[in-house]
């Protein structure tokens, strides 16, 4: 019996050390992964979005142990938002380096709001919405509407004809394999009626 109980307790310890070993190892990989792009350059949510793209990266070559960690549970079942930042806590340790790039970069950055007033025209669905806006001045311009955002819900109930709307959002350059270049985007932060 005492065999038997010393055996189930190893396999336990064993099986915990393993599940374990992936936030660790996965830790470890994400500051390689990051520590090889250029942080500097990158807002916070392209900084988040390549952070998320190198744990992936780890995931796929770890798949055993990260199934063991989650009892299981495949990457959808899976909340990627607390291994995020079980992760991210051991990156902490084991590459504080780059933490320190990040809060250095912030400090030095100037937070720009880009604002648009004006009226929304349409939505054109495509694999990303692109929604039609005309501003104040008589310009016509295109958002992307890539994510979740304050106010988006206005969008979805498709409830902006004949309204004022105040559009934030930011710029992002994303390759075009049309024009072999980067082109600027305007992407929605939030959405907001005015009076």
């Amino acid at each position: 019996m005492k065999k038997i109980l010393f055996v189930f307790i190893l396999f336990f310890l064993f099986s915990h050390l393993s599940a374990q070993n992936f936030v660790e190892i996965a830790a470890k990989e994400v500051c390689e992964c990051i520590n090889s792009k250029n942080v500097e350059e990158l807002n916070k949510k392209q900084i988040e979005n390549q952070l998320g793209a190198c744990l992936l990266i780890s995931i796929g070559k770890h798949k055993k142990e990260f199934e063991e960690y989650n009892q299981g549970k495949n990457i959808v079942e899976v909340d990627m938002e607390a291994l995020g930042t079980e992760v991210g806590v051991n990156m902490a340790m084991i590459c504080p380096e780059f933490f320190m790039k990040i809060l250095d970069s912030q400090e030095q950055e100037s937070e720009i709001i880009l604002n648009e007033i004006g009226q929304i025209t349409s939505i054109e669905n495509q694999l990303f919405n692109i929604v039609h806006f005309k501003s104040q001045d008589g310009s016509l311009l295109k958002f992307l509407w890539l994510y979740e955002f304050a106010g988006d819900q206005i969008l979805i109930d498709n409830k902006f004809k004949n309204k004022k709307f105040s559009i934030l959002y930011d710029t992002f350059s994303l390759y075009d394999p049309k024009s072999k270049t980067y082109v600027n985007y305007r992407v929605i932060d939030a959405l907001q009626e005015v009076e």
